[in-house]
């Protein structure tokens, strides 16, 4: 079932169906992704951006943003919830879409910090198999696995978990086009065909290349 036959419950734009909000915030990260978020916002938009976020931000995740945990811990969901809001809203105007450009840069720190050796030496397939180790090593609850593979295409779902609407719009899908474009492919693109959000019985994915 395609994104246009789901359901059209009224959505969050960063949270997404309030339904499943419990669901959603029932999950944990690795610290590292804070860090990165701001690493990210300091290059491309200056240190005075940083303090913009912060007076953004709910009292008790403030600490977070201005001392990060450490890269390895896992902190609530919840926490980089109300970074990336706060981003949204003091940066970016309310654009959700936006935080694209904040996943793209933050993909290719990590994935080239991670997983240089094995993107320059794996064909795209590979890398996307072995994108849920990079997955899992991320965000705590959750399955990401290959559903499907086909030449120069793989369909990934996502089961066991719910993220955040903007994860699945905007993040993942930036996330894997990154991965496979590291590798050398051309003509990537990456596709959502399910939201759970949306009424799908997974999240799923589908990323083409040549």
């Amino acid at each position: 079932m395609g994104l246009a036959a789901a359901a059209t419950t009224a959505l969050d734009p960063i949270m997404g169906n309030p339904a499943l909000g419990a669901q959603v915030l029932d999950n944990e990260m690795k610290g590292a992704t804070i860090l990165t978020r701001a690493r990210c916002v300091e290059d491309m938009l200056g240190k005075a951006a940083l303090e913009k976020v912060a007076a953004a931000l709910p009292p008790d995740v403030v600490d977070v943003w201005r001392k990060p945990p450490l890269a390895t811990s896992w902190i609530p969901i919840r926490q980089l919830v109300e970074v990336d809001r706060a981003i949204i809203t003091a940066l970016y105007g309310g654009d959700v879409s936006r935080i694209r450009d904040l996943a793209l840069r933050g993909a290719q720190y990590e994935l080239n910090a991670i997983y240089r050796f094995l993107l320059k030496l794996g064909s795209p397939g590979f890398v996307m198999k072995r994108l849920s180790v990079a997955f899992s090593a991320k965000v705590k609850r959750g399955v990401l696995a290959e559903v499907k593979s086909e030449p120069n295409t793989v369909t990934l779902a996502l089961r066991e978990a719910v993220l955040p609407l903007y994860f699945c719009e905007h993040t993942m899908n930036t996330w894997a086009a990154t991965a496979v474009e590291l590798t050398g492919a051309k003509d990537v693109k990456v596709q959502q065909l399910e939201c759970r959000h949306r009424g799908g019985a997974a999240c799923t994915w589908v990323t083409t290349w040549r």
